[in-house]
């Protein structure tokens, strides 16, 4: 639980779509998406990015 209040400071909730264009204007592509429910019934989203080649 430690590691969660450190992390609470620099959190913030980004849109996907927002986060996705600003990754293609970097040169990055969506690869690979995951969606977890945690106990508390709250969604963590984990997106992978990869470099356009």
């Amino acid at each position: 639980m430690e590691t969660i209040k450190y992390v609470k400071d620099i959190f913030s909730l980004v849109d996907k779509n927002n986060l996705e264009n600003a990754a293609l204007k970097f040169g990055f592509k969506l690869a690979n998406a995951e969606e977890n429910i945690l106990p508390n019934g709250k969604e963590l989203h984990t997106y992978e990015f990869e470099k356009n080649t």
